[in-house]
């Protein structure tokens, strides 16, 4: 064997042995840090060095993966939304409501809504779009994820509560994103547990979102 078909094949192994590294260090990351909120009555676990956000774009909690090294120019996110559910919304109901309606807004009701939005603004103290119909502000939630394509959709379960586990591709700001929910409901309440990374990543951390999701509990 010449010397350069042997320093190439150290370098294709070299090359493996990385990658196996460092996949295998993001499969086996551990989530046993366990957050509790007594308020809105329910538990996650998370890995204990991914970052804490309070309130954060809605969300009761969130959890931000750390930066792999200077270029990591996206970090993985978890998030647990909670809120109030009209009388008689199932869990089939919220599912459809959140993911499938999401796609079915024709483009040019997109601009009579911005003719809306710009009439509304500055008239309602706090939240502007406050006094647009709800088919108003679910069009505002659609058009910011585009393309959204459902990818798996199959009940779970977490703990005694019945949940739907859906992962999906939508296009947001002009970027593709990969997203995995837990859906679930408790009496007149909705909780939803969001992970979201690029596509290209999402097989890598699949396992940490769902541990995560799998651990949430309703108290």
């Amino acid at each position: 064997m010449s010397s350069r078909v042997a320093w190439a094949l150290i370098g294709v192994f070299g090359l493996a042995l990385v990658l196996s590294i460092f996949t295998t260090k993001r499969m086996l990351v551990r989530v046993s840090g366990e957050y509790r909120n007594d308020d809105h009555g329910f538990t996650i676990r998370h890995p204990k060095n991914w970052e804490k956000k309070y309130n954060w774009e809605g969300s009761v909690v969130g959890f931000v993966s750390p930066k792999e090294n200077f270029n990591d120019g996206f970090q993985e996110l978890v998030t647990v939304h909670v809120g109030e559910l009209e009388p008689g919304t199932t869990l089939d109901d919220l599912v459809q409501e959140r993911i499938y309606d999401v796609g079915e807004f024709d483009p040019e009701f997109f601009e009579e809504l911005a003719e809306e939005e710009e009439s509304a603004d500055g008239q309602t103290p706090g939240n502007p779009f406050d006094k647009l119909s709800d088919e108003k502000n679910m069009a505002r939630f659609a058009r910011m994820f585009m393309d959204l394509t459902v990818l798996d959709d199959y009940p779970v379960d977490l703990g005694p509560l019945e949940a739907r586990r859906v992962i999906y591709k939508a296009r947001s700001g002009g970027y593709l994103f990969q997203y995995l929910h837990y859906f679930t409901v408790k009496d007149d309440r909705y909780f939803i547990v969001t992970c979201v990374t690029r596509p290209m990543l999402f097989e890598r951390f699949e396992a940490v979102f769902d541990k995560m999701g799998k651990s949430f509990r309703v108290h």
